[in-house]
């Protein structure tokens, strides 16, 4: 039976709208911070340590600076992977200085977070109103509206994290993906965050298994490898440069954070932690996010994708333990299964209306309905200002401990 006319124009164009409404709502939400002066919060402490590197970087230059991790306000931190300092440079550059530029790294990150988490699960073979229905609901989280401007490195590496899955989704279904795509995400990954470092190992060790077992497109399959070891070779060398010849601070680090020293934190004080800041940061839509996923682990389309996210999103939680407790924001990254679970949850449902065609354009409507009065809403009434909970957003102008602009 031939299809209506428009009808097939209307599904090609339902995706792109449902995701521009999220980045607007998005926009929307954040205006108030992306060009506010950073606060004594997490925003504030966090932006505060990245600038001041990004100012070191353009000031004193690259070696002076090692690559900014050596500024007199934070003395040497490396204890991040460097690409934050680069990026924050290059922003603050473009943007003469303003504010709005120092944190473009997060919000035009989470704006290229929204489009590809809409390509990537587009990619898995769900349908688009699915996947606009999914990202969008995250974008309602307290989670992505509050710490979706927030200048850090969760927030700076999941899009490119998303990037390079989106790589590897279509390099696993024989698509086409050219060599020099794959090795540099890859690299720009491991240079990125922690979590997107594990993220590019474990897509290098599922190349290197294929290298070995010559299957699937070498050419790509080495260049995801040669991209993992390069990116590794360069952190390991950046942070030896920038400890002066010693990783012992980022062992101590490391240290600290896994509740190994000072703070010790048991496994019932992890779990009521993440409870607290997973009510508070995802609500519904996050309870949503996790019976999808379960779903998602069945589905064969889904199933590597929903596994290769909680690789990089539990153990991080569970290992760094210290972190997690102190953190509300230290599982921004569970934005990944949850989006992969509320799609497939929604792609579901759309399925068992298949023979109520007619209904099926009703629920995105209603969904793009529902998170515009859930954003409004938290416009209006903000989420808690407890700065060691949810008040990332929460900016002093004025305040005693807020820091001056990027000169």
């Amino acid at each position: 039976m031939p299809s209506r006319p428009g009808r097939r124009p209307r599904r090609k164009i339902a995706l792109p709208l449902l995701l521009l409404l999220a980045a607007v709502l998005f926009l929307g939400f954040g205006s108030r911070t992306t060009s506010a002066p950073f606060g004594d919060s997490h925003d504030g402490k966090n932006g505060r340590v990245w600038s001041a590197g990004s100012r070191s970087l353009r000031e004193e230059g690259p070696v002076a600076s090692r690559l900014g991790t050596r500024n007199p306000v934070t003395g040497v931190y490396a204890n991040h992977p460097p690409l934050i300092y680069l990026e924050t440079a290059v922003t603050e550059l473009v943007g003469f200085g303003t504010m709005a530029a120092t944190r473009a790294p997060a919000w035009l990150g989470t704006l290229a977070l929204i489009g590809l988490l809409g390509a990537l699960l587009r990619d898995s073979g769900l349908r688009p109103n699915a996947v606009g229905m999914a990202v969008l609901l995250v974008t309602t989280t307290p989670m992505l509206l509050v710490y979706g401007t927030m200048l850090d490195t969760p927030v700076t590496s999941l899009p490119i994290a998303v990037g390079l899955l989106l790589m590897w989704e279509r390099a696993r279904r024989g698509k086409v993906v050219r060599p020099v795509y794959a090795g540099g995400l890859t690299a720009l990954a491991v240079l990125a965050g922690w979590q997107a470092l594990l993220l590019a190992g474990l897509v290098g060790s599922w190349a290197l298994v294929r290298v070995v077992r010559r299957t699937g497109r070498r050419k790509v399959d080495r260049a995801f490898v040669i991209g993992a070891c390069l990116g590794g070779a360069l952190l390991l060398a950046w942070m030896l440069w920038a400890f002066g010849g010693t990783l012992r601070p980022l062992q101590d680090q490391f240290s600290f954070r896994s509740g190994q020293s000072a703070q010790k934190v048991g496994l019932g004080e992890l779990l009521a932690s993440q409870r607290h800041y997973g009510v508070g940061m995802f609500g519904a839509v996050g309870v949503l996010g996790v019976v999808g996923l379960v779903l998602a682990l069945r589905d064969a389309r889904t199933r590597g994708l929903a596994a290769a996210a909680i690789a990089v999103t539990v153990p991080y939680t569970f290992v760094l333990r210290t972190g997690a407790v102190n953190h509300s924001y230290w599982g921004y990254w569970f934005l990944l299964p949850i989006a992969i679970g509320l799609a497939v949850g929604s792609d579901r449902l759309l399925a068992t209306w298949r023979s109520r065609g007619r209904w099926q354009p009703v629920l995105p409507c209603v969904v793009a309905l529902l998170a515009t009065v859930l954003v409004v809403g938290a416009w209006v009434r903000p989420p808690a200002a407890e700065s060691n909970k949810i008040a990332g957003y929460k900016v002093a102008q004025g305040e005693e401990g807020a820091a001056p602009g990027p000169r």
